[in-house]
């Protein structure tokens, strides 16, 4: 479990996430992981965050598939893509699900998981939400990876909405979200009060006052981004990675 919020305002997206980061017998390996990346290319501006498993593992313990340093070389492979300023990011977002998915049948060795099975969400195995512009017009776009038993299907496009005018909470707790509720009548209307917003929602996530157990799972440094139609900033930055050694 990440704890992944987002907010949207006439100046841009602000995008948060914590920091804590487990291993395959759920230890935490890092208190310092970056879950949000960035994408531009061109008139497209993103920045974007996983949530769920994000590492399959071998019995052993080796990572047999990793979402995240997956992601880093879609982008490198989609250097190439053809924009589409009607389409907006549905072209690029698509291309990038097809190449993901490509290789973890490539990793993976076919669409079964070869791997634990345990522990794993039950319909899907990760998801991602992107935030940003596409020739200057804002989108946010929510990605599945679902899986029916054993077999991994293909991702989908869950949601691509244009202009999303609020404070969206992609991943964390339900009973956060209740006690939070009071501060979102109003949609953020600058990037200094999203910044405020969305750090408040995760840190609230850490210091679980309601004793959540999905709130366990969240912790760590917590960063935070703009994306604006000049392209993305870190408001917050990612510290230095420095992991833990992995129990198995």
């Amino acid at each position: 479990m990440t704890a992944i919020v987002s907010a949207y305002t006439p100046q841009g997206f602000v995008i948060a996430a914590d920091g804590l980061r487990r291993g395959s017998a759920g230890c935490v390996i890092s208190n310092t992981a970056r879950k949000i990346f960035q994408v531009e290319r061109g008139q497209l501006s993103l920045a974007f965050a996983w949530t769920g498993a994000t590492s399959l593992y071998a019995s052993n313990g080796e990572v047999i598939f990793d979402f995240i340093e997956q992601s880093k070389s879609a982008i490198d492979a989609l250097m190439n893509v053809q924009m589409d300023e009607v389409c907006g990011p549905f072209r690029y977002v698509s291309a990038f699900l097809n190449t993901m998915y490509e290789s973890f049948e490539r990793c993976n060795g076919g669409s079964t998981l070869s791997g634990e099975t345990d522990g794993l969400p039950r319909e899907e195995i990760a998801r991602a939400v992107f935030v940003g512009y596409s020739y200057g017009v804002p989108y946010r776009a929510k990605v599945s990876f679902p899986r029916q038993g054993c077999a991994v299907l293909k991702p989908c496009l869950m949601e691509l909405i244009q202009s999303p005018y609020d404070f969206d909470t992609f991943s964390g707790s339900i009973a956060t979200n209740a006690l939070f509720a009071p501060r979102l009548k109003y949609a953020p209307a600058s990037i200094e009060t999203a910044a405020a917003l969305v750090r408040d929602y995760v840190q609230l996530c850490i210091d679980n006052p309601t004793h959540d157990e999905e709130c366990e799972k969240i912790g760590g440094h917590i960063h935070i981004a703009a994306v604006t139609p000049e392209g993305f900033q870190w408001l917050i930055p990612p510290e230095p990675d420095t992991p833990r050694e992995s129990c198995i």
